[in-house]
């Protein structure tokens, strides 16, 4: 799931802060979160690839 976020980012030039703003959380949670220092957020991180796949 990190990696599609990754990808996605990469493709469109986006930064994780506009990823962030875009899903109404903090853009440095986000960060640690696709690191996987933060565990707390597997949440989002899997609402945010399944919208980037289509399935959400």
């Amino acid at each position: 799931m990190e990696e599609t976020i990754i990808l996605f980012l990469t493709v469109h030039n986006m930064t994780v802060a506009e990823l962030a703003d875009r899903y109404k959380v903090d853009h440095e949670t986000l960060l640690n979160a696709l690191s996987g220092r933060n565990k707390n957020m597997k949440s989002v991180i899997k609402r945010i690839a399944m919208d980037i796949n289509g399935g959400g």
